[in-house]
């Protein structure tokens, strides 16, 4: 049984340098996706530990890649599973802090009445008098004074909204 690698299957069907753009664009698009895993949250660390972004990019990327040079795709494995429970954990610790942070007198069924009354439980599209200028909104995602517009799942929608505000896709 042969196992078949897009990169490889490129290359069969059109040539070495068709796998070569192909691979090229790969590394690419993951730099720049790691890019923004990476200074996301360096920049929430560098407010809240007051330090500069550099220095909290440094702190987080310098032990991940020390800690996955040693331990090899087992530990960069250990590490997505160690994140996901951190993620999961954390999600149950803000629900957690929502419920608790009621006041006394409201109940949990009271504060979804709330948030429903005053459109916070509305999924999907917000209407577009409620956006600032330079706002871009895909489904339940508002960006503000960013010109990037986040991959639906179809492209008609991004298209969509990207014209209503003056941008080219």
């Amino acid at each position: 049984m042969e196992l078949l690698l897009p990169h490889r299957v490129l290359e069969q069907r059109f040539d070495a340098k068709t796998r070569a753009m192909t691979s090229l664009l790969f590394l690419l698009s993951r730099s720049m996706s790691l890019g923004v895993v990476i200074s996301a949250p360096a920049v929430v660390l560098a407010v809240v530990l007051d330090m500069s972004v550099t220095g909290t990019v440094l702190l987080i990327a310098l032990p991940t890649a020390v800690y996955t040079m040693f331990g090899g795709v087992q530990a960069g494995t250990w590490t997505d599973v160690k994140i996901m429970v951190l993620i999961v954990l954390g999600l149950f610790a803000v629900i957690a802090a929502a419920i608790l942070g009621l006041p006394d007198n409201v109940s949990l069924g009271d504060g979804f009445g709330i948030a429903a009354t005053t459109g916070r439980l509305r999924g999907g599209r917000r209407p577009a008098d409620r956006l600032g200028p330079g706002s871009v909104s895909i489904r339940s995602v508002s960006i503000r004074h960013v010109r990037i517009v986040p991959w639906p799942a179809s492209p008609g929608p991004r298209k969509i909204a990207a014209r209503h505000r003056g941008l080219t896709v």
